[in-house]
């Protein structure tokens, strides 16, 4: 009897555990999301739907929801603000990242199905809400524009990856790349990680029509693509400057580790740098112990053949970590130009938080009780040191949200524009005649 209390006890505190960092995210996501466009959101969110609700001409709205925002094509977003508007006739930024946020479902369903050790599922379990639902990318949490093009790659990505692991629907997940190639350039990375996956399970056939299907997708993706000169040159400094884009490579992998964000001291970049540089040795050790395992097998090829070479848990790791590996490659690569803080920005970091988490689950089968403590205390600590140090910034951006929101109705500038621009644009007006026929509701809550 007294074991059963005990244990009840335990997971009584690890549900409580859970809960704790799980309600702090929501209330601050619920609360901090403001329902007013930054930006780009201006262009892809209200001026977008005032241009497709005006078009009669159904090969002009195909255009409007194809054309590309700076680099990237995101027609899942602009789908989505077209969907909210014929469901609830209202252009509202706070729904639109609230069900972004949904992706939260996929990840946790599949980490708890197919990434954890079975005994001791709880334990191992419980560092994940701390790291998952810390504040250190909020921009990407409550800025419309990331929030969407970030989740809903990571949302759709992960679901192709286990849908490929899991042997499932192969046209189903065709349409899962689709969606996830729709959701924000960086999704393209799915492709070769998709291909990869279906050579280590020795489906030949699929692989070869998965490159065809996605050959396609890349056709359609790049045509009139408007930023290739903008690439060139950001390829052109890499090949000048390569240190510059290793470094940036380190600091960006171990961004969860950012508590200077007001800083421009080289101190803040050596402590993330650092921390990225360990995580790339424990992922690699992490890999180890799969790679033997895999290589000690008996009849090696046989295995390989037979799709039995490589277990679901360890082609799902591989599919997302070599995700995010990738995407530090490119951006490493591609933003260094713009200086070394540029691998720093708020929108980026849900990149390398997801990162640690999977390294985590990378190693979980080598880690005991009292190792497994230490981590919990690492994520806590992180956790709460993310909320003291980022909170007032998710409360100041809240404020000026809304004195630029404020500002831009006179006309003379906010919201990241100037009075030129919000006259060119007739950004003003757009918001005028939203608010008068209820599609977009401002609220100073």
């Amino acid at each position: 009897m007294k074991t059963t209390r005990r244990k009840f006890s335990r997971e009584f505190k690890a549900k409580v555990a859970i809960i704790i960092p799980t309600l702090f995210f929501g209330y601050f996501l619920i609360f901090y999301s403001t329902n007013i466009p930054w930006l780009d959101d201006i262009e892809v969110g209200p001026m977008a739907l005032h241009e497709w609700i005006q078009s009669t001409n159904y090969s002009e709205k195909l255009n409007i929801i194809w054309a590309p925002n700076n680099e990237h094509r995101i027609v899942i977003l602009k789908l989505m603000v077209i969907l909210n508007y014929n469901i609830f006739h209202q252009f509202n930024i706070q729904w639109l990242i609230w069900q972004s946020h949904l992706y939260f479902i996929a990840f946790i369903w599949i980490t708890l199905a197919e990434l954890l050790p079975k005994k001791n599922r709880l334990m191992y379990f419980l560092p994940i809400p701390f790291l998952l639902f810390n504040f250190q990318y909020y921009l990407s949490t409550y800025w419309m524009i990331a929030a969407l093009q970030h989740n809903y790659v990571i949302g759709f990505g992960i679901l192709t990856v286990y849908f490929l692991a899991k042997k499932k629907s192969f046209i189903l997940t065709l349409l899962l790349l689709l969606f996830t190639c729709l959701s924000n350039s960086d999704g393209l990375l799915f492709i070769p990680i998709g291909a990869l996956l279906l050579f280590m399970q020795f489906r030949m056939k699929e692989m070869i029509a998965w490159i065809l299907v996605a050959s396609t997708y890349l056709f359609i993706l790049f045509s009139n693509y408007p930023t290739w000169n903008h690439h060139g040159e950001n390829l052109n400094y890499f090949f000048e400057h390569p240190v510059s884009s290793l470094q940036g490579f380190f600091v960006f992998t171990g961004a969860t580790m950012d508590f200077l964000p007001q800083s421009n001291s080289s101190l803040r970049l050596a402590i993330v740098a650092i921390f990225g540089f360990i995580l790339m040795i424990i992922m690699v050790l992490g890999f180890i112990p799969i790679i033997k395992g895999q290589w000690q097998k008996k009849q090696l090829l046989v295995q390989w053949k037979l799709g039995n070479l490589v277990g679901t848990k360890d082609l799902i790791l591989l599919g997302m970590l070599s995700f995010f590996m990738l995407n530090a490659i490119m951006i490493s690569i591609l933003r260094a130009r713009f200086g070394d803080f540029v691998f720093l920005i708020g929108n980026y970091k849900i990149y390398p938080t997801l990162n640690l988490i999977f390294i985590y689950l990378l190693i979980t089968p080598m880690l005991n009780k009292q190792f497994c403590q230490g981590v919990l205390c690492f994520s806590v600590l992180l956790w709460i040191g993310s909320i003291l140090v980022y909170t007032p910034e998710i409360k100041k951006r809240d404020r000026d949200l809304k004195a630029s929101y404020h500002l831009m109705k006179t006309g003379k500038e906010g919201l990241g524009f100037s009075a030129e621009s919000l006259k060119k644009f007739r950004i003003v007006d757009v918001f005028n005649e939203f608010e008068k026929k209820g599609i977009y509701k401002y609220s100073d809550k």
